[in-house]
């Protein structure tokens, strides 16, 4: 995979529907490690819609939809999810 192209994309909005969904779990998080460069080298701003909690280790915050709440860890999203 060349990584180079994530350098043309700059100050965009991506959004992302279980892009997880299939991949092992090595891969998952080597995409997590893509979506922190989508972020942090190229500026952009990075939706994903996702059931992994391996692409969740690598976000700033979660959002759920069905608690209608912001979480600032994927721990604090999993205690209120287990429930």
């Amino acid at each position: 995979f060349d990584r180079t192209g994530i350098k043309k994309c700059k100050n965009s909005l991506i959004l992302l529907d279980e892009p997880d969904r299939g991949l092992a779990i090595k891969l998952q998080r080597n995409f997590g490690d893509l979506l922190c460069q989508l972020t942090i080298l190229a500026g952009n701003q990075v939706i994903v819609s996702t059931h992994s909690t391996y692409i969740m280790d690598f976000a700033d915050h979660i959002y759920s939809v069905e608690h209608k709440k912001y979480f600032t860890t994927k721990d604090e999203f999993l205690t209120e999810h287990l429930k």
